[in-house]
C-alpha cells in the first residue's frame, strides 16, 4: 500500500478494521481473506455487481453480505461486497451516504514550520536559494535569438498607461530594475510597448508586446517530437 493511503477505522460486526477510503469506488468491499477471518458467520448472497480495475480487468467476486458497521457514534446494516483473493478493504461511495466522515481531520494540513520534521528543515536549509523570496536568475547560460537576414529594427512608441495604474507601473519598474531584471539605456534601434496585466492580489504584471516587433523577425527553430 502507498504511504498516501487514507485509512478510516470502522468496526465490522464489532471487529475494528482499518479501511482504505476510496471515493473512486462505487461500492464498499473486503477481501476473501478478511471475510474468512472476521465475517465468515455472515451468509453469502449472490451479487449482481460487476467490478473492474482501472486498467479494465474484471475483479472476481464471491458475493455480498449485509454487515453491521460502526464509525464513531454512527452505525447501520450496510451491504458489503466480498472479492476473491487478498485485497485491501475499500470504503466506497455507497457507505458515504450513511456515514458522515470527519473530513476536517482526514484532510488536515500541518504547516511545515510547526511539523518539527528534521528532514524537511534540512532540505529547506540546503536549498534555501530555491525557496528564497528574491527573484532567481539563470547563471552560466546565454540565450540567443536568430533573426531573419532581411530584418530591419522596429521601434514602437510607448502606449499610454491608465492613470489608475500609473503609480503601480512606476513601482514595478523600479522593483525590476533593483532586482537586476531590467536596466535603463540611452538609445535603442528596437523598442516594444508594454502590456500591464492587473493581478487578483492588486499587484500588476508587466509584459512586452513582442508580437508587433521581434516575433515577426525571429527565425523559428523547430524540434519535431517523434511519435511513440
Amino acid at each position: 500500500m502507498g504511504k498516501k493511503d487514507i485509512r478510516v477505522n470502522v468496526k465490522l460486526e464489532g471487529t475494528p478494521v482499518a479501511m482504505q477510503l476510496d471515493t473512486g469506488a462505487a461500492v464498499t468491499l473486503v477481501s476473501e481473506m478478511a471475510y474468512k477471518k472476521h465475517l465468515s458467520h455472515l451468509p453469502l448472497k449472490e451479487s449482481k455487481v460487476r467490478l473492474s480495475t482501472f486498467s479494465g480487468e474484471n475483479i472476481p467476486l464471491m458475493g455480498q453480505v449485509t454487515v453491521n458497521a460502526k464509525y464513531g457514534n454512527q452505525s447501520g446494516d450496510l451491504p458489503f461486497v466480498i472479492v476473491k483473493g487478498d485485497r485491501p478493504a475499500l470504503l466506497g461511495r455507497n457507505w458515504l451516504t450513511n456515514f458522515k466522515l470527519d473530513w476536517a481531520n482526514i484532510f488536515s494540513v500541518i504547516p511545515a514550520g510547526g511539523s518539527n520534521n528534521a528532514n524537511v528543515e534540512a532540505v529547506l536549509q540546503r536549498h534555501k536559494a530555491v525557496f528564497s523570496e528574491e527573484t532567481g536568475t539563470i547563471r552560466e547560460f546565454k540565450a540567443s535569438i536568430t533573426v531573419k537576414p532581411e530584418t530591419k529594427p522596429v521601434f514602437r512608441k510607448a502606449r499610454p498607461v491608465p492613470y489608475a495604474l500609473k503609480d503601480a507601473v512606476e513601482k514595478e519598474l523600479d522593483r525590476l530594475e533593483k532586482a537586476g531584471i531590467i536596466s535603463k539605456i540611452e538609445h535603442s534601434q528596437w523598442a516594444v510597448p508594454i502590456v500591464v496585466v492587473p493581478k487578483s492580489d492588486k499587484s500588476i504584471l508587466i509584459c512586452g508586446d513582442y508580437k508587433v516587433t521581434v516575433n515577426q523577425s525571429v527565425e523559428e527553430e523547430n524540434y519535431p517530437l517523434p511519435n511513440a
